[in-house]
């Protein structure tokens, strides 16, 4: 699954496409069959609007068939997501602002590569650029993101959680040349990471540092699970032996 950053649209109102190129488990057709879902606590009160990938498949509400992967590539090596609402018809600014290309992979619980495309449209911009949400550990801890704060010479990697006084130890690298390890605590702010040197500093002028297409590869890595709050560490086994007991059908 590839989930886009959430984007606010119509009055305030935030929402998130979810993209599952070989379809989700809702499926009940061939596999190549892509799902798309649109995804917001206000998303209900959006209104009418179009859900459109590529140039031919165009549904009013998300589907786990929505088309097939090649109509919705369209002979290119990308595919082209968009929400159109009614009545509602987005300035290029705005556009030019939202459209921040990235993807999240995620190996286990313990490992997560963040892809961001054009970065150096997206340092031109100045703002700070958060990941898709992911879980290391165990899902009762939360979402957990990579952050990306542009500077004059250097961008800074931030890794955050949503725990207050939960501290993992992670290890950040980009390339062969930047890395760090380093101990992360939950609920801290930007000014505190930086006093602390929980962050990664790297410098795009680096050999190396970017991929061939011009993108930034980041690598995020759980060393450690160092401290999670006791109330919270209680209720893992509890919830653990839960999901092995029977399933109503």
């Amino acid at each position: 699954m590839l989930e886009s950053p959430s984007v606010t649209v119509s009055s305030g109102r935030r929402v998130r496409f979810q993209f599952f190129p070989k379809g989700d488990l809702g499926g009940e057709g061939e596999t190549d069959q892509c799902s798309l879902w649109l995804w917001g606590a206000d998303a209900s009160d959006l209104g009418p609007f179009q859900l459109t990938v590529g140039e031919a498949s165009e549904r009013s509400h998300g589907a786990s068939e929505f088309c097939s992967l090649e109509d919705a590539m369209g002979g290119s090596s990308s595919v082209d997501i968009q929400l159109r609402l009614q009545n509602e018809v987005p300035s290029q600014e705005q556009v030019e602002t939202q459209n921040v290309q990235q993807s999240l992979q995620l190996t286990g619980l313990e490992r997560a590569e963040w892809q961001v495309f054009r970065i150096r449209d997206l340092v031109a911009q100045g703002d700070l650029h958060t990941s898709p949400p992911f879980r290391f550990h165990h899902v009762l801890l939360g979402d957990m993101y990579l952050e990306l704060l542009p500077g004059t010479d250097l961008i800074t990697l931030f890794f955050r959680c949503r725990v207050p006084t939960m501290k993992l130890r992670v290890g950040l690298s980009v390339g062969s040349a930047f890395s760090k390890s380093f101990i992360a605590l939950g609920k801290t702010t930007y000014e505190d990471d930086l006093k602390a040197a929980m962050c990664l500093q790297v410098n795009l002028k680096a050999p190396g540092v970017l991929e061939p297409d011009g993108s930034l590869k980041v690598s995020c890595n759980l060393e450690e699970v160092v401290s999670i709050p006791p109330q919270l560490r209680d209720m893992i086994p509890k919830l653990d032996e839960r999901a092995l007991w029977p399933k109503r059908l």
